[in-house]
């Protein structure tokens, strides 16, 4: 199934205006469907985002001959009895960076409940479910376990079956921030199989740029980390091997922009997958003159503000921890340096981010064409499912600092690309216009069973049915706003 052209361009998009995320974990559907293996012992009151999710896989007509009755198994191609299943939601952080809605920035339990009910059935009550995922360096995973409804989830399962459920936090270190600074490391177990260490070498999209690799930064002060493992001659990536050893890979992102890609969708949401982002270029520091994609502008008061803040981040890695002088210099720096702000782009956040693209394609190569020799096989080798959690979606200044988009769709298929395709367009954005999207499109090597012209949508909602076409209007879509660095560049132009 997972090389079946018809699946793969296949898509789903259910939607209710008047959806709400229900508030009590561990969230059992409302209706006692024929096929619900818990029954009327255990409803509750309304539960449409599950509703949601069962008419997702419908419309993917999964398992259809059997739909309606207590032998539907809709997910009995992808998995069997015993399978190791990894579902990976948006976890990026455990708070809104300005208090605003946290399910605009995560996934919602809901969501991952249905997903792990429907799972369960083809695992025939033996089997691992792991939900997974690497948030933020300075994000509390287990906040974010608590507020998602996760614990009472898994604790049902593991009352009620014999299927091991498990929740993990993929890094291998946690920070403690103050004033936006790190002032301490936490090493963590990360994931209890460890890790693999991928290096794409030339076959990376980071290749065509490695000449510049001294530019490269990602996530952390650690400069030499980045550039150690991206440079003329490889291109590495620390990934989980939970998620390289699973059966079927789920993803299960936001519907959401991105200050640095555009969006945040299924492809950009497997920056989770890698245990560590300082592995993951983010930027080139600089301007557009020097080769870089940091900020927009070209003038040497802005290249003055980097060189700036890039010592002072090298000072603060230096001395390890957040002392006294740094603190001295980081309210210097905020007084003259930030308060100047001669522009609001940071850190690779516009339009012009011409990395973090390349990285994430580079994750997507390898969840889907890594073989177990550690090279690329033009081949599938794992097993794909998306769920789109886009009930509130977030708009603007995602990924942590969104405004709440009440969208009230959720999105289904088995390819990333389609799924993400169909997403943006109906987000209100053109793909060609997103780097990410329209270069993993053209790359045909790996991706060529992916024709956009064929996607077929299957939606509750008539307007959406032709949202890939040349005339779908942008007034006929959700119009989210873009990111402040991407405003006027992506949006679809046509109107009625």
């Amino acid at each position: 199934m997972i090389n079946d052209n018809e699946f793969m361009n296949r898509v789903a998009i259910i939607h209710n205006e008047t959806v709400e995320y229900p508030h009590i974990p561990p969230f059992h559907p409302s209706r006692n469907y024929p096929e619900y293996v818990f029954r009327a012992e255990y409803l509750s009151d309304s539960n449409i985002a599950y509703d949601m999710v069962r008419e997702c896989l419908k419309a993917l007509r999964m398992d259809i001959n059997n739909y309606g009755s207590a032998a539907w198994n809709p997910f009995k191609t992808l998995v069997k009895k015993g399978d190791s299943v990894v579902i990976k939601p948006n976890f990026v952080q455990d708070y809104h960076d300005t208090g605003g809605e946290i399910f605009s920035v995560i996934t919602h339990g809901s969501i991952i409940r249905a997903i792990i009910d429907y799972v369960s059935i083809a695992l025939e009550n033996e089997g691992h479910i792991c939900i997974a995922d690497a948030p933020m360096m300075n994000s509390n995973f287990e906040r974010i376990v608590e507020i998602t409804g996760l614990r009472e989830i898994a604790d049902f399962y593991r009352e009620k079956t014999n299927i091991n459920i498990s929740v993990v936090d993929l890094r291998v270190m946690r920070v403690d921030l103050e004033d936006g600074l790190v002032v301490r490391r936490h090493k963590l177990s990360g994931d209890p199989l460890g890790y693999r260490v991928v290096n794409l070498s030339e076959n990376s999209m980071l290749h065509a740029v490695d000449k510049i690799y001294h530019k490269f930064r990602g996530s952390d002060y650690d400069i030499e980390q980045t550039i150690e493992h991206h440079n003329q001659d490889k291109h590495e990536y620390l990934i989980s091997n939970t998620v390289l050893n699973a059966d079927l890979f789920i993803n299960v992102p936001k519907l959401k922009t991105h200050k640095k890609t555009g969006v945040s969708l299924n492809l950009k949401n497997l920056i989770g997958i890698n245990g560590d982002k300082n592995w993951i270029p983010h930027y080139r520091i600089g301007g557009p003159n020097t080769s870089g994609d940091e900020f927009e502008t070209q003038s040497y008061a802005r290249h003055f503000e980097s060189f700036v803040k890039e010592e002072f981040k090298k000072f603060v890695y230096r001395f390890s921890l957040f002392n006294p002088v740094s603190k001295k210099i980081r309210k210097l720096q905020k007084l003259f340096i930030d308060k100047f702000n001669i522009t609001p782009i940071r850190a690779g956040g516009w339009y012009g981010n011409d990395t973090l693209w390349r990285s994430v394609i580079d994750l997507n190569l390898i969840l889907l064409h890594l073989d177990n020799g550690n090279q690329l096989n033009r081949i599938i080798q794992r097993k794909y499912f998306s769920v789109v959690d886009g009930i509130i979606g977030a708009e603007r200044n995602g990924p942590m600092n969104p405004e709440p988009k009440k969208s009230g769709v959720v999105i289904a298929g088995f390819s990333p690309i389609t799924v993400d395709y169909c997403a943006i367009r109906l987000m209100g954005f053109d793909c060609e216009k997103i780097p990410l999207m329209k270069n993993i499109i053209r790359l045909k090597e790996y991706f060529g069973a992916v024709n956009i012209d064929d996607i077929e949508i299957n939606s509750n909602d008539a307007s959406f049915l032709n949202l890939t076409r040349d005339n779908f209007s942008r007034n006929d879509t959700l119009c989210f706003l873009a990111p402040d660095g991407w405003r006027d560049m992506i949006e679809i132009v046509r109107s009625h």
